[in-house]
């Protein structure tokens, strides 16, 4: 692997990192747009999801790199949280 390719793949693991910590910050309540940012096709399309007061605090030197890492990091959380048991209510 070449040192660019290295560079490439270590801001997708890097914006996967960043977008499960941001899933599992948002949880189920924010469902909706956690669900929208795991189906975007664009860094602009993940950004314009996002909390607006967190965009500022993800920037990349690799935007398209990380921001896919990002969007497949949430789509991991998601998918992780489809295949929870679901538990039975309690009866009182």
């Amino acid at each position: 692997m070449t040192s660019m390719e290295e560079e490439r793949s270590g801001w997708l693991e890097i914006g996967m990192t960043a977008g499960y910590s941001y899933a599992t910050r948002r949880g189920e309540a924010d469902r909706l747009r956690l669900g929208r940012i795991a189906r975007a096709h664009s860094a602009a399309e993940v950004k314009a999801n996002l909390a607006q007061n967190e965009i500022t605090q993800m920037e990349a030197p690799r935007p398209t790199s990380f921001w896919s890492g990002f969007a497949h990091g949430v789509g991991r959380y998601l998918f992780e949280q489809a295949q929870l048991p679901i538990e039975a209510p309690v009866e009182i």
